[in-house]
């Protein structure tokens, strides 16, 4: 008889909206099926009582600050509005999302309670958290299940987990000190992810990449989709997460222009053909674009690795700056070049001689805290 396959949940933030959420997710699963296990995406949700639901909301609007809670509700309005007004794409996105999981990924779901933590106990050896910013401070009933606190401490891995903050609020330290020190293994997606570890606890943690940048150029493009919406001839892609300011619209619009390139705004919902595209298709955008202004990690990463000219600007948001993870990333691959604060010469034009050896390392790196923490030895290699 053959050896039984040991079994992995992926805990990650869950929704049917975010192409980078959706790819770290798939990276992931291909990177520990490459390493001989079976794996699940587990969507755990906790059973709250409609009071206690109320008072997490309370609890988190009163940790805002006035002007934060006033852009807050703002933000919500207008996308209320939005969905009232779209409301058929929005659904028809979140389709090709579900779809999206549907074929590639193996998504469980759970409500936690003493009998499924048990039962989900029992069905895995391991459990892994992350990359997403999976430990952004937050409602404190919903975020304890990213720390794995359902599961033995010996089977609680974080992979490239994400704070999504360079500092923790005072009011969340305790809980996430005890959180960290229930943890089996830690390995975080940024620098400041380090130092909030350090200050909370003895654990040194290191810095590794994205899962998406495990799998090689080769294995994103095979498994890329051509856009139907994607132009034949050159085009500007843009993909922003937050408010993008007058000025760089008006930079975008100006260079478009001048280069005589239609500009396809992925992720907008006013652009209502490529709205409507799943992630594989994100990656079809990105591979064929002549450039790509961005504020996404995600739109960064895939830059680097399909090797694709791009433009990063620091996210314009209401709350705490998530930059930090674009700057380790720069930091890392010798890219603040890209910066729009830093930018000089040909747009067009990138040197990415010198990545595919940095590369190298990191995914070694990576793959061995993965082998360690999981207990697999070195007879498995990655795809370069």
């Amino acid at each position: 008889m053959g050896r039984e396959t040991k079994k992995v949940g992926i805990i990650t933030l869950h929704g049917y909206h975010n192409y980078g959420n959706k790819l770290q997710n798939f990276a992931l699963q291909e990177v520990l099926n490459g390493l001989g296990f079976t794996t699940d995406t587990l969507v755990l949700n906790n059973k709250e009582t409609v009071f206690n639901i109320v008072k997490s909301k309370i609890r988190t609007i009163l940790r805002q600050s006035p002007s934060k809670f006033i852009n807050l509700v703002i933000e919500r309005m207008k996308h209320k509005i939005c969905n009232k007004e779209n409301q058929e794409l929005v659904r028809a996105r979140n389709d090709v999302f579900k779809q999206f999981s549907k074929e590639h990924l193996s998504e469980i779901f759970f409500e936690l309670d003493r009998n499924s933590t048990a039962k989900i106990n029992g069905a895995y050896n391991y459990f892994v958290t992350g990359s997403d910013q999976v430990w952004k401070p937050g409602s404190e009933s919903n975020m304890e299940k990213y720390f794995l606190t359902f599961a033995q401490k010996n089977k609680r891995i974080a992979y490239a987990a994400s704070f999504g903050c360079s500092k923790l609020p005072e009011s969340y330290k305790a809980k996430y000190r005890e959180w960290l020190n229930g943890m089996f293994r830690i390995s975080v997606r940024e620098v400041e992810g380090t130092e909030i570890i350090r200050e909370l606890t003895d654990i040194n943690a290191p810095v590794l990449v994205d899962p998406t940048l495990l799998l090689s150029k080769k294995q994103w493009l095979s498994f890329a989709n051509k856009a139907s919406n994607r132009p034949e001839e050159g085009y500007v892609l843009t993909y922003f997460l937050g408010e993008i300011s007058a000025d760089t619209e008006q930079y975008i619009q100006n260079f478009a222009q001048e280069k005589n390139m239609k500009i396809i705004r992925l992720g907008d919902i006013h652009d209502k053909e490529s709205f409507v595209t799943g992630p594989r298709e994100f990656i079809d955008y990105i591979n064929n674009a002549d450039v790509l202004f961005t504020d996404s990690f995600h739109g960064v990463v895939f830059s680097i690795l399909l090797e694709r000219p791009f433009v990063v600007y620091e996210r314009k948001s209401s709350g705490a700056t998530m930059y930090s993870r674009i700057e380790t990333l720069l930091d890392r691959f010798d890219l603040r070049h890209r910066e729009a604060r830093n930018l000089s010469g040909d747009i067009f034009t990138v040197n990415y001689s010198h990545v595919y050896e940095i590369l190298e390392v990191e995914k070694n790196r990576s793959f061995k805290y993965l082998r360690e923490a999981l207990g697999v030895g070195d007879d498995k290699t990655h795809e370069s």
